[in-house]
């Protein structure tokens, strides 16, 4: 009898595309905020909703065990969602308390550390994503994925046939 194998699909490689529009989408931010000479409100909401759409995107990424589709997409998302109250604020609604509903929006001016502790966080959500999918390849014999963070691979699936 001849064993069942299951098609392997190959690893998806980030489109230049997405990145680019990605870049394209915080540079018109980056513009948006510096004709205010607010560059430091820029950054903190990048960092914040950044940091926000990279923890969901380790989360979605460790259980579905392969990567997110358009990763620096969802990463603009958050920025975006963070910004919101700025536009809100830009037609004349002053900044309140609730706004913190807009990934901590108001809050994360006032985090102990400031900017440093931001640039912490985003840089520890980034090494969760990468390390989410990292190492993330299928088992060619058994089609399964193992998430970098579980200490199974190919071998012990198969009984080390690989």
């Amino acid at each position: 009898m001849t064993p069942v194998t299951r098609a392997v699909r190959p690893v998806r490689q980030l489109p230049v595309a997405e990145t680019v529009l990605a870049a394209v989408g915080e540079a018109v931010l980056l513009a948006t905020y510096a004709s205010q000479d607010a560059v430091y409100h820029w950054l903190t909401h990048l960092l914040a909703g950044g940091t926000v759409a990279l923890t969901a995107l380790a989360a979605v990424a460790a259980v579905r065990r392969r990567p997110v589709r358009s990763a620096p997409l969802w990463v603009l998302l958050g920025h975006v969602i963070a910004v919101i109250p700025d536009v809100l604020f830009a037609d004349g609604l002053a900044h309140e308390q609730w706004m913190d509903l807009f990934l901590a929006h108001i809050s994360s001016h006032d985090v102990p550390g400031g900017l440093w502790t931001l640039y912490t966080t985003f840089l520890v959500a980034l090494a969760a994503y990468l390390f989410s999918i990292a190492n993330n390849r299928p088992c060619p014999l058994t089609g399964t994925r193992s998430p970098a963070f579980l200490p199974v691979d190919c071998k012990v699936v198969t009984g080390g046939t690989e």
